[in-house]
């Protein structure tokens, strides 16, 4: 992604160009450079103009949870988690801080050529808090990579912004579509349905510290 000039609009749609590129392993400690990408992708959509739609992490998050084999202890957790985290989320979303988001920011969508970064997955882009482009690196730290820089990459994205003031709800939705996620591939491994049954739990009791599985 390079500018706005790169997307083009067509009635409702996005229409992008593609171009095959050869990914290169990431840089050492790449999250400045991620903080400084998704900052120039939100300077160059701040001036787009056709509507976007609301960013609404948790659209569809009830029907798929409805629609799971997991046991009924789970399915109920998640459907009330979900619908509280949607109730949370429409009062911590002032409508002057919408702008235009990415919408999901974790490393996989940022492919490596020639030392520099590029932005792809452009499904989720809508208009959102900044904020939910910080939310999937704080997972990342939380959950995945404690090394992780999140200082780094949350001042390069929105300098000034304050990680601790981020409200919970916003990363908790993400961390509940993860969950999602996870559990429609785990019907077929014992060793992702665990790691499902485990992430249920550490959300059940308020752990923010567990680390989990890649899956």
């Amino acid at each position: 992604f390079k500018g706005a000039e790169d997307v083009y609009w067509s009635g409702m749609h996005f229409v992008t160009a593609w171009e095959y590129l050869q990914p290169e392993p990431a840089p050492e400690a790449p999250e400045g450079q991620f903080g400084d990408l998704l900052r120039r992708f939100h300077r160059a959509m701040a001036s787009f103009e056709p509507p976007l739609q609301p960013f609404a992490p948790l659209k569809g998050a009830l029907q798929q949870v409805r629609s799971l084999s997991v046991k009924p202890e789970a399915r109920a957790f998640l459907e009330d988690a979900i619908a509280t985290c949607v109730a949370d989320l429409k009062l911590c979303t002032a409508a002057d801080a919408m702008r235009p988001i990415h919408g999901d920011t974790h490393a996989g969508n940022v492919i490596w050529v020639g030392g520099k970064g590029l932005l792809i997955d452009f499904e989720a882009v809508s208009n959102g808090s900044i904020e939910n482009d910080i939310a999937p690196m704080i997972i990342t730290k939380r959950r995945f990579r404690p090394d992780l820089d999140l200082e780094r990459f949350a001042a390069r994205v929105a300098p000034g912004i304050d990680i601790g003031a981020i409200h919970p709800a916003i990363v908790r939705a993400r961390e509940l579509r993860m969950v999602g996620w996870l559990a429609k591939s785990a019907k077929d491994s014992d060793d992702l349905h665990t790691e499902f049954e485990r992430r249920v739990e550490n959300l059940g009791n308020q752990d923010n510290t567990a680390a989990w599985v890649p899956k």
